[in-house]
């Protein structure tokens, strides 16, 4: 502010929120990326007040650094208070009915057609002809295929064929999160015998929100979605203080980010490391709204949740992470929070399989768009 006042600006506080154009340098959207968006896909819109992005840049690697080192000391005041008022937990945060899979799954070089169109086939049935499945896409990347399912109830799991599971190599890895049955594990351990490793979902830390009537307009935004997947290192026995914090804070933004569908960890078989999930039906009510700034969640995150993240090398804390988006969704997200930049990116319009669609049963929101099939 002091810089531009040397340059002779006066500014209003409502210009100053307002972002006018005249501050267009910046502006973290450029034309560029919104061209590179799918054209099915709605257009973006300038997200970020000058305020907000004035803070995404001030929110560097020192700062956050700062405000980690403060974790030991501030972490105590929040446990007090979680003992005094231990009511703070949102009603409805437990709430799991709903199941994701995600699937990494080997598959040869020689067989990526094939499996481009069976899956194709498979996922569009079983999205189209299953009540409860929400999402059933994949993304191919080098010779593994990133397989992602949202079921309302474990019930509505469709069997793969069994050609597409012949397609299928050793060394890959599995992560059920939410409610399952003995029915839906009995057929997945089936499936994936001798080919995957297979994690399910043992205590879960945050919540994964039905798609009921109360919650409609949640799941019926009419935006592209996007989906969070990775696998955390925890510090060596911090785990378990990790999720009971973690639940804290997470639970404030059950009703904080109306359009954030997922925000869910579980303990993972691989070693002091978490399964973690993000679904956002939305930018704007979901990944934004999650960690508003400023915000006291956001102190709350960190000095209950990141402190026990292994952060020392971030990609090497990240060991598998992938993010489901729109081009431009991804890039106001890194402009939030350069830790974004840690996922590996995959964009609709490249899926396998049609585009999730959360508001089904209420409408259809979004144009099924696929590659590999018809």
């Amino acid at each position: 502010l002091k810089c531009l006042a040397h340059q002779g600006f006066v500014l209003s506080h409502r210009t100053l929120l307002s972002g006018m154009p005249c501050f267009s340098f910046l502006k973290m959207n450029s034309a560029t990326d919104a061209a590179s968006d799918h054209g099915n896909l709605p257009k973006r819109q300038e997200r970020f007040t000058l305020f907000e992005r004035c803070a995404n840049r001030l929110a560097n690697r020192r700062v956050f650094g700062a405000v980690l080192a403060a974790a030991p000391v501030m972490r105590p005041i929040y446990t007090a208070y979680d003992s005094l008022f231990p009511k703070a937990i949102t009603k409805g945060s437990d709430e799991a009915k709903p199941v994701v899979v995600f699937s990494m799954l080997h598959v040869e070089e020689k067989d990526f057609k094939e499996y481009e169109r069976l899956f194709a086939d498979y996922a569009m049935k079983a999205q189209a002809n299953g009540k409860g499945v929400r999402a059933c896409f994949s993304f191919l990347k080098e010779n593994t295929a990133l397989q992602f399912t949202w079921l309302d109830y474990a019930s509505d799991l469709t069997p793969q064929p069994q050609a597409l599971l012949n397609l299928y190599r050793e060394g890959g890895t599995v992560a059920v999160f939410g409610e399952w049955d003995a029915g839906l594990k009995t057929t997945i351990d089936s499936a994936f015998a001798g080919t995957a490793t297979i994690d399910y979902n043992n205590g879960m830390a945050g919540f994964i929100k039905e798609a009921s009537a109360l919650r409609m307009q949640n799941f019926k935004t009419g935006q592209p979605s996007i989906i969070y997947v990775s696998r955390r290192k925890i510090q060596a026995g911090k785990l378990d203080l990790m999720q009971r914090n973690f639940q804290r804070s997470v639970s404030r933004m059950w009703s904080m980010a109306p359009d954030a569908l997922a925000i869910t960890e579980f303990k993972a078989e691989t070693e002091s490391s978490v399964w973690s999930l993000r679904v956002y039906s939305s930018f704007e009510k979901g990944f934004k709204a999650h960690l508003p700034f400023p915000s006291w969640i956001i102190f709350r995150q960190a000095f209950n949740f990141m402190s026990f993240v292994e952060i020392e090398d971030v990609r090497a804390s990240f060991p598998l992470a992938y993010v489901f988006s729109t081009k431009g969704d991804i890039t106001d997200a890194i402009a939030m929070n350069p830790g974004n930049a840690s996922y590996d990116q995959n964009f609709w319009g490249k899926q396998i399989g049609p585009l999730p669609d959360f508001g089904k049963g209420f409408t259809s929101t979004i144009t099924h768009v696929q590659r590999g099939g018809g």
